[in-house]
């Protein structure tokens, strides 16, 4: 004879007997559940080389596992029907997928995770401080990195690490310019250079005399800053090169008393 069980929640059961008339015959049924949970296996690895991590959190609700050290994971006991995974590691972005998990099979899902940046960009313009006009091909750095403007006085600096830097900017006929910029991981930061232009230069001339005679005197060494020159038969000098500003000249001569004043340098 067919014996045939049936329960809501687990699978038919069907088995034959052999039943003799005015007999008992005993026959236990064991049924089987049917299955109402999957399972959910992978390798979590790093998006940008393709390195397995290890210690990751992978979960799917309330049940959750560390990657091993070759970044495998596997999650047993999952409700059938659409689920969400969710895969943590400090220095990475979280990671979230929606899986469609079958009663009774494995479903394979390996997770690629994306590092979170450490470096920013930093970005602007360089231009004259007395003029406004963007200056074109002046050298703007930051640490190692470094890079020259372009025909609109813009520049970009990437790969700069998150915290307090320090931008600098040189170009000629102008001073080195040095400033501080905050940059932010993952983010560009604006910082507008403002040069100062170097003074310009001018020349310096004129004759060196005695004070009571008039008489010129030849061979006075006359200096402007760092600029020096020797009058001529004549007690004439011209110093050229020097820069703009007011700067101190001083005439020594022998049996003479060093003479000080200062001249304007056009």
């Amino acid at each position: 004879r067919l014996v045939v069980s049936q329960k809501t929640g687990f699978k038919n059961y069907f088995s034959s007997i052999e039943v003799k008339a005015g007999e008992t015959v005993f026959d236990d049924i064991a049924m089987t559940p049917i299955p109402t949970t999957g399972s959910v296996r992978g390798i979590v690895s790093d998006k940008d080389t393709g390195s397995p991590i290890g210690d990751a959190l992978v979960s799917i609700g309330s049940t959750e596992v560390n990657t091993d050290s070759d970044g495998h994971f596997d999650l047993n006991g999952i409700p059938a029907g659409t689920q969400q995974i969710y895969a943590q590691k400090t220095g990475y972005e979280n990671y979230s997928a929606s899986l469609e998990i079958k009663a009774g099979e494995t479903v394979f899902n390996d997770i690629s995770m994306t590092p979170k940046p450490t470096t920013g960009i930093v970005r602007g313009t360089v231009s004259n401080n007395d003029t406004g006009i963007s200056i074109e091909n002046a050298l703007v750095s930051i640490g190692s990195v470094e890079t020259y403007t372009d025909t609109e006085g813009s520049y970009q600096l990437t790969g700069i690490p998150s915290g307090t830097q320090t931008v600098i900017a040189s170009k000629s006929g102008y001073e080195n310019y040095s400033g501080t910029v905050e940059a932010v991981a993952g983010e560009t930061v604006f910082h507008d250079v403002s040069m100062i232009p170097e003074p310009a230069t001018g020349t310096v001339m004129g004759r060196v005399t005695d004070k009571d005679t008039g008489s010129s005197l030849e061979d006075a060494v006359v200096s402007v800053s760092s600029e020096k020159a020797q009058t001529d038969s004549r007690g004439d000098y011209d110093i050229s090169g020097v820069k703009a500003g007011t700067r101190m000249v001083i005439s020594p001569k022998t049996g003479f008393n060093n003479s000080y004043s200062t001249t304007k340098v056009k």
